[in-house]
């Protein structure tokens, strides 16, 4: 036990052999020690994710495709990207109002509108030529983030003193960068992956670590 380490990979470690052992005949096991075995056997926070992914409802897996085929679409510059997005935004909608994330609740339902904008906003470019590609100032951007963390405190307040919201500052800060960066991709502007590179970060978080 002690030169094992610590006692979740110990757990791991023996089941781990023990399955070995029995793949094997029950003669004795590949490896040599203990130390040897969990330096072969999966990572606590990998069995986790594993785990976490064979838990997954249906809806989940759907959203997860729909995001992915929306991402894919996106990078591409097609505009039906944004039918993939607005069918996984509803399923996400549902999935966050179950959690009690209500602001990510209302954020869907927000993607789900700014898809529709998007897509007739990309529509009108539409040709044989690929969305065009553009930059916003950066004064734009630090005007707005002061705009967005003020909001993002004031909807905070009222969320932890009105509603019993599991994490309001991280959600309603979350919600707010995510408006501006949705409304960053609808007009085609490259920033938006610097915003979805933290906020996607922060959501990992939320959804993985709310009980």
């Amino acid at each position: 036990y002690t030169q094992a380490g610590d006692p979740r990979q110990v757990g791991i470690t023996l089941r781990y052999v023990w399955q070995e052992n029995r793949e094997s005949g029950g003669s004795t096991s590949k490896y040599p020690s203990l130390q040897a075995a969990a330096a072969d056997a999966p990572h606590p926070m990998l069995e986790k994710v594993l785990a976490g992914f064979a838990a997954s409802s249906p809806l989940e897996v759907l959203a997860l495709v729909l995001g992915v085929t929306y991402s894919l679409l996106a990078v591409r510059r097609n505009r039906y990207c944004w039918i993939a997005g607005a069918g996984s935004s509803l399923l996400l909608a549902w999935l966050a109002a179950s959690r009690q994330l209500p602001m990510q609740a209302l954020l869907q339902i927000y993607y789900v509108l700014m898809s529709a904008y998007g897509f007739w906003h990309w529509s009108r470019q539409a040709g044989t030529e690929p969305i065009k590609i553009g930059y916003w100032p950066l004064r734009w951007h630090l005007g707005s983030a002061v705009i967005l963390a003020v909001l993002a405190w004031l909807t905070a307040t009222y969320l932890a003193a009105e509603t019993d919201a599991a994490w309001p500052r991280l959600d309603s800060a979350v919600t707010w960068f995510s408006l501006y960066a949705t409304l960053l991709v609808a007009r085609a502007r490259i920033e938006n992956w610097l915003y979805w590179i933290v906020t996607d970060t922060v959501l990992v978080f939320l959804f993985a670590f709310h009980v």
